[in-house]
């Protein structure tokens, strides 16, 4: 965050540790198939990642974004952003964030007793993004949190129509979003990441029992495990936890 004057007025406490990076576990999976996805398409100004809870969806858009060599801003959000004026201040405040003074008009906004219309913000920020000489990523996660009929869709919305080329949106939800994701996709603008590719493959799995079993089980008992939650990490992690001291004992699992 930058230090200027130009920040959200008094009344909009806002909670720091929202606009952080979620650090990445010591023991990470790595996951090189979907980090080269999500890095290999920069063509696209639009990546959603949508799957049910456990699927390591922050973990690993944290993962991505501390690899890039771009500017990269966070938003952990929850129910208080279905408001309009409070998910802009963390909209804005972090936007600033990677370009401190850029967007200090669209701060000022905040001060107002009445917000301008959707329309004429997202057209402003617009403006403002493509007239930085540099590229900007901003991630949301826990999207699914906004309520569906909250003035916060018509917002992002309106920015993606016209989606300026250095702005790279990332949407992290346990649901699609209520935005015109079919025009995005005819468009090639949309970088998709579903519960299915999420799901963890035997490799991937064999690095989790190995990392906290300190050697590695033998593949058909992975692929048995495997196979039982169908991927899902947090299924993987809970059967880790549950099977580790029956492993380390030598003596066999039910």
């Amino acid at each position: 965050m930058s230090n200027g004057d130009h920040r959200p007025q008094p009344g909009q406490v806002l909670i720091r540790s929202k606009l952080e990076r979620p650090p990445v576990p010591d023991r990470l999976v790595f996951r090189p198939r979907l980090l080269e996805l999500l890095s290999g398409r920069a063509d696209h100004r639009v990546t959603l990642i949508s799957a049910p809870a456990g699927y390591g969806k922050s973990v690993l858009v944290s993962d991505w974004a501390r690899s890039l060599e771009i500017p990269v801003a966070w938003v952990t959000l929850d129910e208080t952003e279905s408001d309009l004026r409070q998910f802009l201040a963390y909209f804005l405040t972090a936007l600033d964030s990677m370009s401190p003074g850029a967007f200090k008009s669209s701060l000022r906004w905040l001060a107002n007793p009445e917000l301008p219309g959707t329309m004429a913000i997202a057209h402003e920020l617009v403006n403002t993004m493509l007239d930085l000489d540099m590229p900007l990523a901003l991630i949301l996660d826990d999207y699914h949190k906004i309520d569906h009929g909250s003035a916060v869709h018509e917002f992002v919305e309106e920015i993606l129509r016209h989606p300026p080329a250095n702005f790279h949106l990332v949407l992290a939800s346990r649901r699609d979003p209520p935005l015109a994701l079919a025009k995005l996709r005819a468009n090639n603008q949309l970088l998709e990441l579903r519960q299915a590719d999420l799901r963890f493959k035997n490799a991937e799995a064999a690095q989790m029992f190995s990392a906290a079993w300190g050697d590695m089980p033998e593949s058909a008992l992975i692929a048995e495990l495997q196979q039982a939650v169908e991927g899902w990490a947090a299924g993987l992690r809970m059967v880790v936890l549950a099977a580790q001291g029956i492993y380390k004992s030598g003596r066999p699992l039910p």
